[in-house]
Formats: structure tokens, sequence, C-alpha cells
């Protein structure tokens, strides 16, 4: 069995994330450069990756973001929903990526790890920081206005 780089793994949950937000939503997003900044998410959703590598899953988006994606996913108009409907949204968005990059990894890298259930962090002007020896990969998908952003930190 080959060894999957940090860079093929961040990448693979970028797919995910891609497939998951059309068929929740039928938003077609791509990978974009990675150039948000990260005061204006406000809501994070995180979740453990234990395994071979244990990691520190983190999916954020602004209530905006949220918001469109809910309206489509649900038919509502987006002001409809409340901050908790929109995190549970956010920890549904993890999850369903987390378990759809297991599903992608499962025939090469069986078992690379579990998924816990995801948890909120709420606030304002949230990030998600590390020392400098700690690596972070990063990714943003988005299209027309939305987008959403992966975090992945080695423990």
């Amino acid at each position: 069995m080959s060894t999957l780089s940090a860079d093929d793994f961040a990448a693979i949950f970028a797919q995910s994330l891609e497939i998951v937000v059309h068929k929740i939503s039928g938003f077609n997003v791509h990978e974009i450069q990675n150039t948000h900044q990260e005061r204006s998410d406000n809501m994070i959703a995180m979740l453990l990756l234990p395994g071979q590598h244990h990691k520190m899953l983190f999916i954020s988006a602004c209530e905006h973001t949220m918001r469109t994606l809910c309206a489509y996913m649900i038919g509502s108009a987006p002001e409809d929903f409340t901050r908790d409907e929109l995190e549970d949204a956010l920890c549904e968005i993890a999850n369903m990526t987390a378990g759809n990059a297991k599903l992608m990894l499962m025939n090469d890298y069986d078992n690379m790890f579990s998924i816990t259930s995801p948890i909120t962090i709420r606030g304002e002007a949230l990030s998600v920081n590390t020392k400098k020896r700690v690596p972070i990969l990063t990714r943003t998908v988005g299209c027309d206005g939305i987008s959403i952003h992966i975090r992945i930190i080695r423990i």
C-alpha cells in the first residue's frame, strides 16, 4: 500500500466537499484559490479523525453562505433559518464530507481514519491557529459568492 501525501489527503477532502455541496444544494462548487479572510467565518464545525495519523477537521463558512446553502437544501427563504439550524447544517456538511472522503480512500487506504461526531464552534471573528511547527492544510471550495473552507491539522 502506498502512502498518501498530506496535500493529496487535503485534496480528497476538497473533492468530497464539492460532491456534498452539489448533492445538497445543486451548486457546482470547485476548489478556488485560498484567499479567504478567516475573520469573515463565524461558524465552524470540527470533528476528529482518529487513525493512523490523528487529525482534526475544521469546516467553516460565513452566515451568508450557510443561509444560501440551507435555502437551496430545504427550499425555504434564507432568513427563515435560526443560528442553531445553520450550525446543524454545517455540522452535517462536515460529517458528510468526512464520510465521503473515507469512502473515496477506502479501496487504497482501508481504515485510514475514523470519524467522530462533529461539534460547533460559535462566535464572531473566529480563527483556527496552530503553533508554527504544526502543519495546517487548507482548501477553499466555492462559487458565485459562497465559499466553504477546510482546515486539516495533524495532532
